[in-house]
């Protein structure tokens, strides 16, 4: 594994706050990773989960003990036998090999769990059991179990674009919430999920068009955007899509070009820039 860019609190893992314009190695032998906003984490090929940065939050899970603003410039050993990760702003998901759903860090909007557990979670604690596939938002985390039921918690909204009100919903547990999902991203003001069927589904926030309806208002209920989708990937202001046929789907803010489509226009609707692209 090769790391680069911003290392002000050593997210980067090569013992160092020195920034990096060139990759420099951190760990051999990682079969998955995921970075938050001031952390990261990787998974190891024999399931041991890894963690470095920033720990205001504890969302490195490194010690019940632990002083919440110690940084780790190298890769910190925390967990065995873990499948996936998910690094968020202020929180991590991680699935072991029993498809059981733990989480640490931040808890003050319930995306861990409103209930029974503290604001700040130090150490990972089991939250849910058979667990397909995890997605956090800033605020919020949203898992599929084996059954493709869609479980959401910790606080979900919208903020129109006038940000003159807001509809903001609070669920302290994991609640069921839809049928027949295979995929799902979220990010901070959207999500986006893939069911069953191959249908592509977005809602929340949509300042700039990032839900891919063809307006800029904001959606509490998911609205149909594409068919025959096989990933999606959600950014704070925009959304990318793969279908079946290898074309690449891109919409939302464009400000800085990140859509690809040689403009720097908003796209409130989907619009293909390569064909022939693969997954892993």
């Amino acid at each position: 594994m090769v790391a680069w860019g911003w290392n002000g609190v050593g997210q980067l893992g090569d013992g160092t706050e020195v920034n990096r314009h060139i990759p420099v190695r951190v760990m051999d032998d990682v079969v998955a990773v995921s970075t938050g906003t001031y952390h990261t984490t990787a998974i190891q090929s024999d399931g041991s989960l890894w963690v470095w940065g920033c720990n205001v939050h504890s969302q490195l899970g490194v010690s019940v003990y632990d002083d919440a603003n110690i940084r780790r410039h190298e890769p910190v050993h925390i967990m065995d036998n873990m499948t996936h990760v998910v690094a968020g702003r202020y929180h991590t998901m991680a699935i072991d090999e029993d498809d059981i759903l733990w989480g640490w860090g931040n808890n003050e909007n319930k995306q861990l769990w409103g209930i029974s557990l503290p604001r700040r979670q130090f150490t990972p604690v089991p939250l849910i059991y058979d667990v397909l596939a995890v997605s956090v938002g800033r605020t919020r985390t949203i898992a599929i179990q084996s059954d493709n039921r869609l479980f959401i918690w910790g606080q979900h909204w919208i903020e129109p674009q006038e940000y003159s009100q807001s509809a903001v919903v609070s669920i302290s547990r994991p609640t069921h919430a839809i049928n027949h999902v295979a995929a799902v991203s979220t990010g901070r003001w959207h999500t986006a999920i893939i069911r069953t069927d191959g249908s592509l589904w977005t809602w929340g926030g949509n300042y700039v068009g990032q839900l891919g309806d063809g307006t800029t208002t904001g959606r509490l209920h998911p609205a149909q955007i594409m068919d025959d989708v096989m990933a999606v990937s959600v950014s704070p202001w925009h959304t990318m899509a793969v279908q079946a046929d290898g074309s690449l789907w891109v919409w939302g803010g464009n400000r800085f070009g990140q859509l690809g489509d040689g403009t720097t226009i908003d796209r409130h609707y989907p619009v293909k820039i390569m064909d022939n692209v693969m997954l892993p």
